[in-house]
């Protein structure tokens, strides 16, 4: 499954702005004055509903941080089923492996290749 960043930004711009509050009767407010943002629900999903409203902007630059380990020659690191690490340049070996691992016989075509993602230190 992979995240559409942009499309829960544009969720979290088209709310209401944070910080939102779950209310004992079930309510989920918005900081603006008005109706209530959601229905009567348990509590633990009006927070659950709340809490994920005000920290829906932060997961979205969480997950941005990531970025596949490419190396300027266009190398990059990808994992296999049985956890071997591979390095693959495009460039220089065409398209990646369709001869799959050795190790596990994963292949690249049925999901057993997997890029290796690494977090972005922040301010570099």
């Amino acid at each position: 499954m992979s995240i559409d960043i942009d499309a829960l930004r544009a969720l979290i711009d088209a709310a209401d702005r944070a910080p939102w509050t779950a209310h004992p009767d079930g309510l989920v407010w918005s900081e603006l004055i008005g109706d209530p943002v959601s229905g009567s629900a348990r509590i633990e999903n009006a927070v659950f509903i709340a809490e994920a409203r005000n920290h829906m902007p932060a997961l979205c630059d969480e997950v941005e941080r990531f970025q596949p380990v490419t190396f300027p020659d266009g190398s990059q690191m990808f994992i296999h089923e049985c956890r071997h690490i591979e390095w693959w340049n495009e460039k220089e070996q065409g398209p990646v492996n369709d001869q799959g691992c050795d190790a596990c016989e994963s292949s690249p075509f049925t999901g057993g290749w997997q890029p290796v993602y690494v977090r972005k230190a922040d301010g570099r």
